[in-house]
């Protein structure tokens, strides 16, 4: 008998009795792995229920939104293999691009599928132009790999179609991919992935795949009061800790106060951070449904770090720590990532358009124009440099940072800011004092070196900025060496955006920016139409351009300006 005949023959025609996960604790060994080369159900306790989904002719469509780390990329390796070996039919297998699924193919796939005795035979036996990085034409079934585009996702018919890290496709692909089922009665529709981002105004592909299963999330049966409860975030508990005589958080200090505290008050008991304790609880885990009307034979699981046993809690802590240190400077991104990648949760946008409402609510009829209604912690000026006029505006900062417009206008150009500032003065609510400039920023991105010598003949109040295409961070600080070594403030003009017109405009969230009762109808304008949109590739987001924002463009420098000035002014005595 020919190794192609035995090998279809043991592999494919001897029928499995028992469950998807025995079956790979017989055949799959993990060339690759770091923690075990072979397949074991009790190594990752929280994958067996998603591989079993994954598996059986139960679940037409299977939805896994689990942390980076948790054994994604394996739960596609074992599907695979079982697929060809017991459950086999065509199958397509996308990634986020197809330099990514040839990658694995080549590093993973390929090497685990010569491991597995029951394919090996198969493989054995094929002609070399059957076994390609994008496509293997088994005997008894076709596989397909493939990036996540519409050429990819074309003309082939399908029973299984697996999508990799849908998280990141376009929008659009995952129903091509499913349209390669042609209406299949035994169809198969895998998606595994990491937490996405999403909004009201343009939701995620995944949230209405997701929405269509039962909900399953992982949780535990407490060793000490025998009751199962959900893995929580919030039930990990940690210490602050500081390096001796400082404010300055020791992060190692802190990580090693980590510990899992059950949630009911009766019982409390506390679970020391070490991989002893982790996996204990990890095998006293399961899954349970949380959504009662799910559609039909579809499943949709969520599995967060804190649920994986071989992930210390303490590290996840400092991540946790450090994005919110991060959000505090007005930097989102590393928290948005904590949730959508170690949480395995969505990261939901509220505000992504910035109603007219939403810019006239920002009216404080408790001051107006030309008066400071606070004894400041700091007052600023910052300008928008324009062709034909250059807009600036005042701000009067509370030491929490809450701030004030309490004056607006133009000049022909930024030199004329120098004769501008010295004749600004506010009188001081409730004090004999006034208020006059102490620091500013202005935009360097147009008329650049005349900005730049307007700041070197400030006296060191003016200073230029400009804004990046980084859609992480805050800013920077450059030195210009041919000004004289004058600073220059590149900052993140996304994240400026951001702070000012989702969280201060849109949300209202403290520390809160107030408009003096009589601006002008022409800085209000000038804070009106913006809205976030997805970038071509849908990976990164931005805010639409607006003409006419000028006024917004210096409100954006006042947050830019108070991330620069933050420290200094916090650490003024009272």
């Amino acid at each position: 008998m020919s190794p192609l005949v035995q090998g279809v023959k043991e592999g494919v025609f001897r029928r499995h009795v028992g469950t998807a996960v025995s079956w790979l604790e017989k055949w799959f060994r993990i060339p690759h792995s770091a923690r075990s080369t072979t397949f074991n159900a009790n190594n990752a306790p929280h994958l067996n229920d998603i591989i079993e989904a994954c598996c059986d002719l139960q679940h037409q469509k299977v939805v896994v939104r689990a942390c980076t780390g948790a054994g994604k990329t394996t739960v596609m390796e074992a599907v695979s293999l079982f697929a060809i070996a017991v459950e086999p039919g065509p199958m397509l297998i996308a990634g986020s691009t197809d330099k990514d699924i040839k990658d694995w193919a080549e590093s993973r796939l390929i090497p685990e599928l010569k491991a597995c005795k029951p394919i090996a035979a198969i493989l054995d036996g094929m002609d070399r132009h059957d076994k390609r990085k994008t496509e293997i034409l088994f005997p008894h079934m076709s596989m397909f790999l493939t990036g996540a585009n519409i050429s990819g996702l074309q003309a082939k018919s399908i029973r299984y179609c697996y999508g990799d890290e849908t998280w990141i496709w376009d929008k659009g692909m995952i129903g091509e991919m499913k349209a390669r089922h042609h209406d299949r009665w035994n169809r198969k529709t895998i998606l595994v992935t990491q937490g996405w981002e999403t909004d009201k105004e343009a939701p995620h592909d995944m949230d209405a795949e997701y929405a269509e299963g039962d909900d399953r999330r992982r949780g535990f049966e407490c060793p000490s009061c025998r009751r199962w409860q959900l893995y929580k975030w919030e039930q990990i508990k940690y210490e602050r800790v500081t390096l001796p005589e400082s404010e300055v958080i020791d992060y190692d200090g802190t990580a090693k106060t980590t510990r899992y505290e059950c949630e009911f008050q009766e019982c409390k008991a506390s679970f020391e951070d070490n991989s002893e304790n982790r996996r204990r609880l990890a095998m006293a885990g399961s899954y349970r449904a949380f959504n009662p009307y799910p559609m039909a034979r579809v499943t949709s699981i969520t599995c967060p770090a804190w649920a994986v046993w071989w992930i210390p809690w303490g590290d996840l802590v400092m991540e946790w720590i450090k994005a919110n240190e991060a959000k505090h400077r007005g930097d989102i991104e590393p928290l948005k990532k904590f949730t959508m990648k170690r949480g395995a949760g969505v990261w939901e946008n509220i505000h992504t358009r910035v109603t007219d409402a939403d810019v006239t609510s920002m009216r404080s009829d408790d001051f107006k124009l030309g008066e400071c209604p606070i004894v400041p912690a700091l007052v600023t000026l910052c300008s928008d440099v324009g062709e034909k006029r250059t807009h600036w505006s005042v701000q009067a900062w509370a030491k929490d940072g809450t701030s004030y417009v309490i004056d607006h206008g133009t000049v022909l150009g930024p030199e004329d800011l120098l004769g501008l500032i010295p004749t600004l003065s506010y009188p001081i609510r409730g004090t004999d004092r006034f208020a006059t400039i102490q620091q500013g920023l202005i935009d360097s991105g147009d008329f650049t070196e005349l900005v730049y010598n307007v700041c070197l003949r400030s006296g060191k109040t003016l200073y230029p900025s400009k804004g990046s295409g980084a859609q992480a961070g805050t800013f920077r600080e450059s030195v210009l060496d041919n000004y004289g070594g004058l600073p220059l403030y590149l900052y993140s003009d996304y994240q400026a955006k951001c702070a000012l017109y989702e969280s201060k405009i849109g949300k209202k969230d403290a520390p809160r920016m107030y408009f003096a009762s009589d601006v002008s109808e022409e800085f209000m304008v000038g804070h009106m139409g913006q809205r976030k949109i997805d970038s071509q590739d849908r990976k990164t987001k931005s805010w639409k351009s607006v003409s006419q924002d000028h006024y917004g463009d210096c409100s954006k420098l006042h947050v830019v300006i108070w991330w620069i000035l933050r420290r200094y002014v916090e650490a003024q005595e009272d």
